[in-house]
């Protein structure tokens, strides 16, 4: 029956050049399902690049959406899908993209040449990770947020383009930056760029950036014809980056854009004032001062990061006072002050990738691992801290009030909820229809914050 009903969804997003089907169901797999965007002057006489999208949480039309402009402009198709997840067994993502693929394929005319696939956080992991166990196969991988597996390291000799976007404030900011680093080492065909955001996929703009990045690729390693304006619109994209960078001061970021101009354009524009730039920036006594102070910050970033991993492992929850002393102990508040100072941009994304750091490790890693052992208090403890930390996000206080019921306190798992619903959770049908609320469906105190959320 439900394959049926899939079925039928298919026959009605059948795909339309310039259009969004929203809902497609693989003719091999009716329950693996994807969205699919052809840009309007899609025509099956000659064939056409498509990026494959595997979002962490399967939501196939928040990518979509963020690269259906520039695929629409470049000429690109889009296929993202529904079944894609995170922090799971990868082979949920694996099959998402074997029927999400294979069914693409089968309906419309591709170039093998330009097939890519994107990725999102985990999705972004095994993206590289498929990239590499078929190589030849995908031509690049753009990769949010989140670099290649710690198992499946990038190979010099692997035939693989990797673009990289990472928000400024995102927990995997320092990672990324340090692939950047490793695969210039190696010699990796890249790009890695940062966007002012937290843990997410990149804006229009960068999304714009990374279409065009790999399609200039593709002409340089000549799977596709070279077109002169849109090497030029990369490259003075790029040159007008790199020297705003440098009038501001800020060298390395001019150094990267005027060494990746020089490196990526040769033979398809002229990059001889990029390599001279990018040669004396080098030498210059305030780029060597500005690399030693960004090497210093890493390392201290890396120390803050080790010290707020022991705390959180040592601390105590059966004490009365364990959670006002976490709090102060992994300076919270200076956090939050330091990540509020616009006067301070660099500080402030500093402050905020650290806690994002924290809130993901206690609003997520940590209590998934204490809840499977069934250690429900350790694991309400860090979701209270999670709730602390960003108090103003109110589903975090309805995952704190579950966890609290599944350890067995419902007095203060109702003010968790309480605290919910006056950050601004209204939805009283979620909180009926969540099971782990069902030991609290019998309180008086349950049944007024439904009415409340309810309304007159």
């Amino acid at each position: 029956m439900i394959g049926a009903l899939l079925a039928c969804a298919a026959v009605a997003g059948e795909p339309t050049a310039g259009r969004v089907a929203e809902r497609i169901a693989a003719r091999s797999d009716p329950l693996q399902t994807y969205a699919l965007y052809l840009p309007s002057s899609y025509d099956a006489s000659r064939e056409w690049p498509a990026l494959f999208l595997l979002d962490a949480r399967g939501r196939a039309l928040v990518p979509l959406e963020r690269f259906r402009a520039s695929a629409e402009r470049l000429g690109f198709v889009l296929a993202s899908s529904y079944n894609s997840a995170s922090d799971g067994p990868v082979e949920v993502s694996v099959e998402a993209l074997r029927a999400m693929w294979a069914d693409a394929r089968e309906r419309l005319a591709l170039d093998p040449r330009r097939l890519y696939l994107a990725g999102f956080s985990g999705t972004a992991r095994t993206a590289c990770y498929l990239a590499l166990a078929a190589p030849g196969s995908v031509a690049a991988v753009i990769a949010a947020g989140a670099g290649f597996p710690e198992d499946q390291p990038p190979r010099p000799d692997a035939p693989l383009v990797f673009y990289g976007a990472v928000g400024d404030r995102d927990f995997n900011h320092d990672e990324m930056r340090a692939l950047d680093d490793e695969l210039s080492v190696l010699g990796f065909r890249h790009r890695i760029e940062v966007f002012p955001g937290d843990h997410e996929w990149p804006p229009e703009k960068n999304a714009a950036h990374a279409l065009l990045w790999i399609e200039v690729v593709a002409m340089r390693e000549g799977r596709r014809p070279v077109v002169p304006a849109l090497v030029e619109e990369l490259g003075t994209g790029d040159e007008a980056r790199a020297r705003a960078a440098e009038a501001d001061g800020d060298l390395l970021e001019a150094h990267r854009l005027f060494t990746s101009l020089a490196q990526e354009l040769e033979g398809l524009r002229e990059v001889g004032d990029a390599r001279r730039r990018a040669a004396a920036i080098e030498a210059s006594p305030g780029y060597v001062r500005a690399l030693q102070r960004e090497r210093d910050r890493r390392r201290e970033a890396g120390r803050d990061l080790e010290r707020a991993r022991r705390l959180l492992a040592e601390a105590d929850p059966s004490e009365p006072a364990a959670m006002a002393r976490t709090l102060a102990a992994l300076h919270v508040a200076e956090l939050k002050g330091r990540a509020a100072r616009p006067d301070r941009p660099a500080e402030a994304a500093g402050a905020a990738r650290l806690l994002n750091t924290l809130l993901v490790q206690t609003g997520f890693y940590l209590p998934r691992e204490y809840a499977g052992r069934g250690e429900h208090l350790r694991a309400a403890f860090f979701l209270a801290l999670a709730a602390e930390i960003a108090p103003e996000q109110p589903w975090r206080w309805v995952r704190l009030a579950a966890a609290r019921v599944r350890a067995g306190q419902k007095a203060s798992a109702l003010a968790a909820l309480e605290r919910a619903r006056s950050e601004g959770w209204s939805d009283a049908t979620a909180l009926e229809a969540e099971q782990a609320f069902a030991p609290l469906h019998g309180e008086e105190r349950f049944r007024a914050l439904v009415r409340a959320l309810r309304g007159p």
